[in-house]
């Protein structure tokens, strides 16, 4: 039955949208968690003459694992980006 079909494609798009809205709010938490690791990590560093030391880039305080973290979240929201804007220009 076509109806029957539609409704169910409708239906799974739906529950596939919200895992990915799920996954990728869950994510970010944890992104976050990892980024205040971080800044507590640069918060830490001993000042020179009272002044905050200036780090350009900032892998301190986290392992390698939570990097690469960092990393695929940083790929996979180029993507999505790359999606919206196929889908809408």
């Amino acid at each position: 039955n076509p109806a029957t079909q539609l409704l169910r494609y409708v239906w799974d798009q739906a529950v596939r949208m919200k895992d990915g809205t799920v996954q990728l709010y869950s994510n970010h938490k944890t992104c976050n968690g990892i980024r205040a690791k971080q800044r507590s990590y640069l918060e830490s560093l001993p000042n020179l003459d009272g002044r905050r030391v200036k780090v350009k880039s900032n892998t301190g305080g986290i392992t390698y694992g939570e990097y690469d973290f960092l990393r695929r979240g940083r790929d996979d929201r180029s993507k999505l980006g790359s999606m919206m804007f196929m889908m809408f220009f």
